[in-house]
């Protein structure tokens, strides 16, 4: 180890040589970026007087201006007023039930299984495994003048909380309503019993 002390230290040659090849470096990358600014860097102002010739107006350029803080530290502003909601057309009218179903007897002839249920469909436009965000839905679609409810299930161990709209007789009548929905609230449904 040519480079080495004795005790194994750099000698100061080497550490001489080490630091006029770093102030070397750092002075051409130092020159470089000088020069390339200079080089190409922003254009030179045009005079007022060759403007002039050329017809164009005289007014400095605009700088950017820069709206981030102050959109960071603006206060918050209401949120804007709902939509109003239109009244359906008499084409795309369904009849929704009220929340119990209503039931119907069988006509002659009909199977003993049962009386027909009125209103076995619903749609459901969100589950959550918390109350608080089901009743916040429901709140908004009652203000908007929707027919609906939360119901409670149990399945796997977990609790969920479904938002439901409307009780509708065919699932047809609840597939035009969750078309409905889904345009005026941008929400996902879909068509479920009751």
């Amino acid at each position: 180890m040519a480079g080495r002390s004795a005790r194994g230290a750099p000698s100061r040659a080497g550490t001489a040589f080490v630091v006029i090849g770093l102030v070397t470096i750092l002075g051409s990358t130092f020159g470089a970026g000088v020069y390339t600014g200079r080089r190409w860097g922003p254009p030179t102002p045009v005079k007022a007087e060759a403007r002039k010739e050329a017809g164009e107006r005289t007014r400095p350029p605009a700088a950017p201006t820069l709206t981030f803080y102050q959109e960071l530290t603006a206060p918050l502003t209401a949120p804007p007023p709902p939509k109003p909601v239109k009244p359906p057309k008499p084409e795309d009218a369904v009849v929704i039930a009220s929340r119990r179903p209503a039931t119907v007897p069988p006509a002659a002839g009909a199977s003993a299984a049962g009386p027909t249920v009125l209103g076995a469909y619903t749609v459901q436009v969100g589950a959550y495994r918390a109350r608080p965000p089901a009743d916040a839905l429901r709140a908004t679609l009652l203000a908007a003048g929707h027919d609906a409810d939360v119901v409670e299930s149990h399945a796997s161990g977990e609790t969920r909380y479904r938002v439901r709209v409307g009780a509708f007789p065919t699932a047809e009548t609840a597939r035009v309503a969750a078309a409905r929905l889904s345009a005026e609230r941008s929400l996902s449904t879909f068509v479920t019993t009751r």
